[in-house]
């Protein structure tokens, strides 16, 4: 059923017709602007057209979602090619003037972005031989670091326009991760960067030409089916020890399953190591706990539509866990990880070595680094402040 012809038209009416499938809020948000930003590039010059637009994960689950996943059916203009590559040649050929003109702005404003440079070196760029079409609509969604990696290369690479989607989508964004997947309509929208959605589940909000939509019982009840099939496809893997088929993000949960108690760094106060030692106890039981839980999860019997709603969510967000807590459970059994930060406190100049301040820079470490592999700030956050009150019932000083 169709809603609404564009992404600025009834706004209101869309927010209420799609309010009890999108249970975040936020992700409502994100999905309107990513087909306003749709719109906008399919009445553009990029050489990619996105016929369909959806939302896949945990913000059609629950109200409060980590990352918010939009999936973007499109193909590639086979009419606007020739010019793109004529676009990449250039590009290729620029690489290290363009990575010049970077450090030049670094240093002049301490921070380098091609939207900047593309604004600030507009002149030279056109003596380079870049368009001013190219300059408006391609250059400013290449990256710095990206003229850094292939400047590295023996021979730079042919450049795909699918490969700056998920910036140009993204612009203007603001609150939760937004991740951009793609589902390839033809091969010219194959992308090795993009996040690729074949064979991912995902619902449909969005058609080109039709605007929002309101997906049927019998497509949520496929959807909800296909995703069970993948969940439980990967919960399989997960408990058969099937490395061939798992994927790389919930091997460390392997790993931690079989991780051995941490060794103190020599020289570490003994209150430290008591700590350390319980709050792997602690982490490790609680991953075991929730890998039995899983396993149990994936033996469930289900009925109806809501009852496999409840399901898929309890196995994402059990599985979710599970990737939070190997983590934790990893980096306490990893003698390096601890030395750094025993070094930190001991030797750092920021704070006074404490059992507090071991605690906090514990704690620290493990959030920044784990957000840093893509592990959730906020559970890490809730995680640790659970774990470190059992772990110190006993061991603080003075108890």
């Amino acid at each position: 059923m169709t809603i609404g012809g564009t992404a600025t038209e009834k706004n209101t009416n869309i927010e209420r017709r799609l309010t009890n499938l999108v249970r975040d809020r936020t992700a409502l948000r994100a999905l309107l602007h990513a087909v306003s930003r749709v719109e906008e590039l399919n009445h553009s010059e990029f050489p990619v057209a996105v016929e369909a637009v959806g939302l896949t994960g945990s913000a059609l689950r629950i109200e409060d979602a980590g990352d918010i996943d939009v999936v973007l059916a499109c193909r590639h203009r086979e009419e606007r090619m020739k010019e793109w590559w004529e676009f990449d040649q250039i590009l290729r050929k620029s690489v290290l003037m363009l990575l010049e003109m970077a450090y030049e702005l670094s240093y002049e404003t301490g921070r380098a972005t091609m939207e900047a440079l593309t604004r600030i070196y507009r002149a030279e760029l056109l003596e380079l031989g870049f368009k001013e079409k190219w300059l408006n609509n391609w250059l400013p969604f290449l990256t710095i670091s990206w003229l850094r990696y292939v400047a590295r290369l023996p021979a730079v690479p042919r450049l795909r326009p699918v490969g700056l989607l998920d910036r140009f989508v993204r612009k203007g964004w603001s609150g939760k991760r937004l991740e951009i997947h793609v589902d390839p309509l033809d091969e010219g929208c194959r992308s090795s960067r993009l996040a690729t959605a074949t064979g991912v589940p995902y619902i449909v909000l969005w058609k080109r030409g039709q605007g929002f939509v309101e997906p049927s019982r019998e497509e949520l009840d496929r959807f909800l089916r296909a995703e069970h099939q993948k969940l439980k496809h990967l919960v399989k893997a997960l408990i058969e020890r099937d490395v061939s088929t798992l994927p790389t993000a919930y091997m460390d949960i392997l790993g931690a399953l079989e991780a051995e108690e941490p060794v103190c760094p020599p020289f570490t106060p003994q209150e430290w190591c008591t700590a350390t030692a319980r709050l792997y106890s602690e982490a490790k039981r609680l991953l075991i706990q929730r890998y039995n839980y899983l396993v149990e999860l994936a033996n469930t019997e289900h009925c109806d539509t809501r009852e496999l709603s409840e399901l898929n969510r309890k196995l994402s967000a059990t599985l979710k866990e599970l990737e939070a807590l190997s983590y934790i459970v990893n980096t306490l059994s990893n003698s390096r990880a601890l030395d750094k930060i025993v070094e930190n406190i001991i030797y750092g100049a920021k704070s006074k070595a404490s059992f507090g301040s071991f605690l906090q820079e514990l704690k620290n470490y493990l959030i920044r680094n784990g957000s840093r592999i893509g592990v959730r700030r906020k559970h890490l956050h809730k995680l640790l402040e659970d774990l470190t009150s059992k772990a110190t019932t006993i061991t603080s000083p003075g108890r």
